[in-house]
């Protein structure tokens, strides 16, 4: 265990946010960093023999000056190059994600501050915490809380574990986790979980999304809350798909500089009608993957959440109005991730749920980058807990089979 003193600067100041008044460390511990594991070794290894390769084809004589599409060209060359030290340095990049990154237990929750490439913080309210223990080496282990699914997929695998990884102590740490289990679980009360912070009933949204949530309120209907999520240009889904996209624009780039510097000057090729049909095609391609996180500002431009005293409702889509309603014995399990910034995410289903949809390649309903998650999460379990205390009237239609009702309206 060690003292926030000895946390760096940066999340130190996170932890300080995060934690809420009288909230108290339990533990507190640093991940130890592991270059190589499982996902790292065969990128590296493979990257190894790619750099080895192109060193051997960069050392070999050459008579006349190469075309420039062919390897040896300096372009394309270095191009092969880069692909190589990219696959060369994932054990280094999975070394800076375990340093950045800091394990705490207080006497409310866990938490995981993630703090390489972006900020991340994941929270495990007590009474709700379930790990595995798996030991590791030199007396140090593993406690997973779960796993999830990653853009990458490393030897037929896309999904890792996420929890407390290769601490030493676990058996103490084993023993804080089950007892913040039993005492929220004895007294409730006792663990109302982290305050938020004060947030205002209506907030000030755009006024075409206010108007697009007024039309869809039923008559004597009140808003508790409203919102919109906060606006940002790349995230975990958006950036892996521009880098992607980049890497298509910049090898569509080489080729075409190497089909072109290939022909001779005034020679007319039948094919090269075909190979610039397949570069527009794959050009146009990388330049839509490339603008994703264009899209994604926009659609969060679009878009507005709110609770009311009757159900939850999101409203997204500009041209095509998307319309999805919540009702009350839908949000009985709910998933909160926490974001620095006091912004965060509420997913509906348990983790297991969402687990599953994102395997398939689907996305979580729920609430996403919104300010105040933890007071929007009180919100909805009031609303919650209201609608079991008091159970509706039998005038009530009878609700639909489908979980999530979808509606399409067009202007």
């Amino acid at each position: 265990m060690i003292t926030p003193e000895r946390l760096p600067e940066r999340s130190r100041r996170t932890l300080a946010d995060t934690l809420a008044p009288g909230e108290e460390i339990l533990w507190l511990a640093r991940a130890t960093p592991r270059m190589f594991t499982n996902r790292t070794v065969f990128p590296f290894m493979f990257g190894m023999l790619w750099l080895s390769f192109m060193l051997f084809v960069a050392t070999q004589p050459s008579q006349n000056p190469p075309p420039p599409g062919d390897i040896d060209s300096p372009l394309m060359f270095a191009f092969f190059c880069l692909v190589g030290a990219g696959l060369t340095s994932v054990p280094l990049i999975a070394w800076l994600l375990g340093r950045n990154t800091v394990y705490a237990v207080t006497d409310r929750r866990a938490l995981i501050f993630e703090g390489w490439p972006t900020e991340k913080i994941r929270t495990f309210p007590a009474g709700r915490i379930a790990w595995q223990r798996r030991d590791t080496y030199f007396g140090r282990a593993d406690l997973v809380f779960g796993t999830e699914v990653t853009s990458v997929e490393i030897n037929d695998d896309n999904t890792r574990d996420y929890g407390f990884l290769n601490i030493k102590g676990a058996a103490r740490v084993e023993e804080l986790l089950g007892a913040i289990n039993t005492l929220a679980t004895e007294n409730p009360s006792e663990h109302p979980g982290p305050a938020p912070e004060a947030a205002s009933p209506l907030t000030t949204i755009p006024e075409h999304l206010a108007q697009r949530l007024q039309a869809e309120l039923r008559p004597g209907e009140r808003v508790v809350w409203r919102g919109v999520p906060v606006k940002r240009w790349f995230s975990t889904d958006s950036l892996p798909a521009f880098l992607v996209g980049l890497f298509m624009l910049a090898f569509i780039g080489v080729a075409v500089q190497a089909t072109l510097s290939s022909q001779p000057p005034g020679a007319a090729d039948p094919m090269l009608v075909g190979f610039v049909a397949v570069f527009v095609v794959m050009a146009g391609a990388g330049a839509v993957i490339a603008l994703s996180p264009l899209g994604e500002r926009l659609r969060s431009s679009n878009t507005v959440y709110a609770v009311t005293d009757r159900r939850l409702i999101e409203i997204s889509g500009s041209r095509e109005r998307h319309i999805r309603s919540y009702r009350p014995e839908q949000l009985t399990e709910l998933t909160r991730i926490d974001r620095p910034g006091s912004r965060g995410d509420i997913l509906i289903g348990d983790e297991a749920e969402i687990r599953d949809i994102k395997t398939q390649g689907g996305q979580p309903r729920g609430l996403y980058n919104i300010r105040n998650p933890a007071h929007i999460e009180r919100l909805l379990r009031d609303l919650v807990n209201r609608y079991n205390t008091q159970p509706p009237p039998t005038s009530r239609p009878a609700a639909p089979r489908p979980i999530t009702r979808i509606i399409k309206r067009y202007n």
